[in-house]
């Protein structure tokens, strides 16, 4: 099974030691800190448009909104996935 290198990152891999001293594989999602990433840059771009006084085709403003809307609702997620774990 092939995966991209953003499904890689996204779910990865990583060694824990065990109780009887081996290693088990366990799945880590990142949706939190890729929706946290996601969220910060189209911020930064958001008020950035604002305080350049930019007037950007419409087509940017739908990936700016899209893309924060995307980090928002994978912290929710992450959130959700991490609260349901304890």
């Amino acid at each position: 099974m092939h995966r991209s290198k953003l499904q890689s990152y996204l779910i990865t891999s990583s060694a824990r030691a065990s109780s009887v001293g081996g290693t088990s594989r366990t799945k880590r999602f990142r949706g939190p800190q890729v929706g946290t990433f996601l969220a910060t840059l189209t911020g930064f771009l958001s008020v950035s448009v604002i305080a350049f006084r930019e007037n950007p085709h419409i087509f940017w403003t739908i990936m700016i909104m899209l893309g924060w809307v995307f980090g928002v609702i994978m912290q929710i997620i992450g959130g959700t996935i991490a609260r349901t774990r304890t």
